[in-house]
């Protein structure tokens, strides 16, 4: 995901690759939203861009909301001290996971 926006600071990066909490937002050409759980995510600095993981088993309408119109919010929290932030943008790209 990006939207062309600035770079992400190093200590956002790193928060938002930590293993916390992630929440995928993203509506139909309805305006109906669908949303489901991240497995994680990894910041490209260089690129101004974020990958994110979302399984296929529970992320058809996303995936598909994705393709349709490519807006997309991104909720990162931590529950141990609640520390949040959202994360909007454009997909730009949509690939099966490669495994190692």
């Amino acid at each position: 995901m990006t939207d062309g926006a600035r770079a992400l600071p190093a200590d956002l990066a790193e928060f938002l690759e930590s293993g916390i909490s992630i929440l995928v937002g993203t509506r139909d050409a309805g305006l109906r939203p669908a949303t489901v759980r991240a497995m994680g995510a990894a910041v490209q600095r260089e690129a101004r861009s974020l990958t994110l993981y979302v399984p296929d088993a529970t992320g058809g309408q996303t995936l598909a909301n994705l393709r349709d119109n490519g807006q997309i919010a991104a909720t990162f929290s931590r529950a141990i001290d609640h520390r949040t932030i959202q994360v909007k943008g454009r997909c730009t790209g949509i690939r099966r996971m490669r495994r190692p």
